[in-house]
């Protein structure tokens, strides 16, 4: 089923009624109507904004590339930054999970602050 003009308004718990030449069944069904996703943001526009170096924007990217970055060391300091734009503002979480993030990382995968950044960062 598709359900077009949706407002916020029409979330709501619902009743749901079929039958055929067998019977009927009702069922109570729940909908949630969210607000649509911020457009996908220009990663490198982000770090810029953020003031990461000249030098260090080539590692500014939505995948990361940690070889380049361990390869300029002077990069470490703004991974924080870069991480923060990688995230687009998403919630990225259980894809990190899946990919063997350590859970004392994951807060990076939404772009926020974590306590052990050179653990992280490895």
């Amino acid at each position: 089923m598709k359900i077009k003009s949706v407002s916020m308004h029409d979330g709501s718990l619902y009743y749901c009624h079929a039958n055929n030449s067998l019977g009927g069944k009702n069922a109570l069904m729940g909908v949630t109507v969210k607000e649509l996703p911020p457009p996908v943001m220009n990663v490198t526009d982000c770090c810029v904004k953020q003031n990461v170096t000249k030098d260090c924007l080539d590692i500014c990217a939505f995948s990361i590339d940690f070889d380049t970055m361990l390869s300029k060391p002077q990069c470490i300091s703004q991974f924080q930054q870069l991480m923060s734009c990688a995230s687009d503002g998403s919630d990225h979480r259980h894809c990190c999970s899946t990919g063997g993030v350590p859970g004392i990382c994951l807060n990076w995968c939404m772009g926020e602050v974590v306590e052990e950044t050179e653990v992280c960062a490895l």
